[in-house]
């Protein structure tokens, strides 16, 4: 990403042009306000998950989050084919990393033994992945795209939250509401929280940070896994790191400390599912977790299978013979997976050292435009890079225990890496 020549116009000039809406590459706007519609849909949308038709594969594949990215796809591919807005176009391209991460696992479908479950898994990565990420990078270039998505994620998040914690005061104890996973769960809020949370307590209204406030304490409370939990600690201890002022630093420390505490020391029936996620050991007390022997597993796999992995969505057809002595009882809950190691297994090596750029290259990203934000003395700035940034810090410890690159997630990861990337373009340059 290169910056733009000091000698065509200033930084703080820049900052103005973009917010005021001055014309950037797409003139008229008319795109961006679509992808800003839709990406602010995809993210209510998310909210609900697959509900209520989860474990239907066909209502997966086309639940609304997924139609409204290929519903953008295909009218971005209608103004290509008309020779419409060709700068606009520009502007839609995926950073490399991004591509060459989706190209690895395109190429790994060529050495799955179930072909039609890899191709499956592949489009609906591609899709969620590189058109999501298109979609929210063209959204979230002006101040009111940003605006817009943020309060859906915010929205998102306090249903996601309220759905969970709603049924369990109805007496389900282990439900995660929309979600049919308390792992998935955990990582859509580990990374969702850190960013609604981060995003409302910067904003330097009362009215906004108890909201804020009241998203931390029940995020955390709804949370049922190590994954969740720890995604959201970190996620808001990086937004307490990066903070402009020691208020906002303090209070968001402060939130963290009394939620995570209440939600350990919590005597019901509601957090029993998140003191056995996590233990060390199984509930015989004998053998060490499921979770971390299938790390071992996934490790030894990967040994063997350094180049080529297993395919794309295909772990689990090898994942068993790499146990060794290891013991397997088949206690492991869906979803429960490290989602680095699953990344390697399926796509060999150069899956996780893709995937390792990606992130790697958008924390860059967003530590500069925090760094940019600090030396403008841009508020606004400020409190959208350091939501971001705390999102991507959340995403990448959640990613331990439950792949960020599940179906139904990926989604909201695509949005925190664009979010993180900003990219906004004036005078044909990018910022």
């Amino acid at each position: 990403m290169t910056v733009l020549d000091s000698r065509l116009e200033s930084p703080q000039e820049t900052l103005r042009h973009a917010d005021q809406g001055e014309p950037l590459a797409a003139r008229g706007g008319g795109l961006e306000r679509l992808a800003t519609v839709l990406a602010a849909l995809v993210m209510l949308c998310s909210a609900l998950h697959f509900w209520p038709l989860e474990g239907n594969k066909r209502w997966e594949a086309l639940a609304p989050t997924n139609i409204a990215v290929a519903a953008w796809l295909a009218g971005v591919a209608m103004l290509a084919i008309a020779r419409r807005r060709r700068s606009a176009l520009r502007d839609l391209l995926v950073p490399p990393s991004v591509l060459a991460y989706l190209g690895i696992v395109i190429l790994s479908v060529a050495f799955a033994p179930d072909t039609a479950r890899a191709v499956s898994y592949a489009g609906k990565l591609v899709l969620a992945l590189g058109g999501g990420y298109a979609l929210f990078a063209l959204a979230s270039r002006r101040s009111r795209g940003r605006r817009a998505i943020m309060l859906a994620a915010c929205v998102a998040a306090a249903v996601a939250t309220a759905g969970c914690l709603g049924m369990r005061l109805a007496g389900h104890a282990d439900s995660c509401g929309f979600f049919g996973s308390p792992h998935k769960y955990g990582t859509y809020v580990g990374m969702l929280a850190p960013l609604c949370v981060t995003w409302l307590i910067l904003s330097g209204r009362w009215p906004a940070k108890l909201l804020g406030a009241v998203l931390a304490a029940a995020g955390i409370a709804s949370v049922a896994t190590l994954g969740g939990l720890a995604a959201i600690s970190v996620g808001l201890a990086t937004a307490a790191c990066l903070a402009g002022r020691w208020s906002s630093r303090v209070l968001i420390l402060g939130v963290l400390i009394v939620s995570v505490g209440s939600a350990l020391a919590w005597p019901g029936k509601s957090a029993d599912g998140l003191r056995r996620d996590m233990a060390l050991r199984e509930s015989d007390g004998t053998n060490l977790r499921q979770r971390y022997i299938q790390w071992q597993a996934m490790v030894n796999l990967l040994q063997e299978r350094t180049v080529t992995g297993t395919g794309a969505g295909c772990l689990n057809t090898y994942r068993s013979e790499f146990y060794g002595r290891l013991p397997k009882l088949n206690t492991l809950a869906p979803f429960d997976e490290n989602g680095y190691l699953a990344a390697a297994a399926e796509g060999g090596i150069f899956a996780l050292a893709c995937l390792s750029w990606v992130i790697v290259s958008h924390l860059q990203m967003g530590w500069r435009r925090v760094r940019a934000a600090r030396r403008l003395s841009d508020e606004r700035g400020l409190r959208d890079a350091t939501a971001a940034l705390a999102a991507l810090a959340g995403a990448c410890v959640a990613n331990l225990f439950s792949a960020v690159q599940y179906n139904g997630i990926v989604i909201v990861f695509a949005a925190v890496l664009a979010m993180n990337a900003m990219v906004t373009r004036e005078r044909g340059q990018n910022v």
